[in-house]
């Protein structure tokens, strides 16, 4: 799946400082949204979490751009996360019984969303993910 627009009845565009306290803010927009699945509350707050983590660890600049969004087809989460690094996230295997303290956020991303990507954008990239309804979730094979 493209980044596409979703349909939304609830839409929030973020410009957050590039500070640790931005991920505490963009947790705070997904409270908002009232999600209906406590799942998918969970996972987006987890995943938002991990994608504004990554961007101000990794990327370079003053702020990130956050865009937060319920997908009423689905009634699903869609989130994505502007940073001024074009060079696509790393994806590192971390072992479970590992102790390092980061390096799980892409993984996290990419089981426990329905569909993500990442999307160059001039001298940056827009990392972005879809979550839904835990009883909509497709099967894992």
């Amino acid at each position: 799946m493209l980044m596409t627009e979703p349909r939304s009845d609830f839409a929030a565009d973020l410009t957050l400082p590039r500070h640790p306290k931005a991920a505490g803010q963009a947790r705070r927009v997904v409270s908002a949204m009232d999600l209906e699945d406590q799942d998918l509350a969970d996972r987006g707050h987890l995943l938002v979490t991990e994608a504004v983590a990554n961007a101000i660890e990794h990327a370079s600049g003053t702020h990130l751009q956050v865009v937060l969004a319920r997908d009423e087809r689905t009634g699903g989460l869609f989130a994505a996360v502007f940073d001024a690094e074009p060079a696509r996230p790393v994806q590192r295997h971390v072992p479970a019984e590992g102790l390092a303290e980061s390096g799980r956020g892409m993984a996290l991303i990419r089981t426990l969303s329905e569909d993500w990507g990442c999307l160059a954008v001039g001298e940056g990239k827009w990392v972005w993910f879809h979550l839904v309804p835990t009883a909509s979730a497709p099967l894992p094979p």
